[in-house]
């Protein structure tokens, strides 16, 4: 796990893709705007950055739930039955 809490990700078309028609996506001129502001979604030109890591291509997906961060597995795992996490 990274750690994070919460992060952003510039968008790119493979994101713009995967939203576009999805049901709580923006429709007609409401998506075109939503488009052109993602597209401003970017590092600050100069930004700074004390250390960058490029690890998510080797990292396998995971999923977490329950409202701790110690409670996930890796995509291709299994989630436990609820019953058994007493």
């Amino acid at each position: 796990m990274g750690g994070a809490r919460a992060g952003l990700v510039a968008p790119d078309e493979k994101a713009f893709r995967f939203l576009k028609g999805r049901p709580m996506s923006p429709k007609g001129e409401t998506w075109d705007a939503a488009m052109r502001y993602m597209g401003t979604l970017r590092s600050d030109d100069g930004a700074h950055f004390d250390h960058e890591i490029g690890w998510m291509r080797q990292t396998a997906a995971i999923v977490t739930w329950a409202p701790r961060p110690k409670t996930w597995c890796r995509l291709t795992g299994v989630v436990p039955d609820p019953a058994d996490c007493r």
